[in-house]
């Protein structure tokens, strides 16, 4: 028998464009993931995607949690958090 291990990070981050953040994490999960949960600090969540969009309707730090669940139920061992500063300010090309 198969023993099902639940799904991993290997990396998160995010980048910023003035209150627009870009958010990502890869998850290492062998039999699928399921569900994914973004949750942005400011009441907004998003879901079913290792990538996220969010725009903040004002500068702040906010903690960001992304969640992940594979098809068996099994939720991540490690719920990643990040505390994330949005200043506003448009990235200079």
């Amino acid at each position: 028998k198969t023993v099902n291990r639940p799904p991993a990070f290997t990396s998160f981050g995010a980048d910023t464009d003035g209150l627009t953040v870009s958010f990502g994490c890869n998850v290492a999960d062998g039999d699928g993931l399921q569900h994914i949960v973004w949750e942005f600090g400011d009441g907004s969540t998003s879901t079913g995607s290792t990538g996220a969009l969010h725009t903040y309707s004002r500068p702040g730090t906010y903690l960001v949690s992304c969640y992940v669940e594979d098809d068996n139920a099994h939720k991540a061992a490690n719920v990643r958090f990040e505390v994330l500063t949005v200043t506003g300010q448009t990235a200079i090309d």
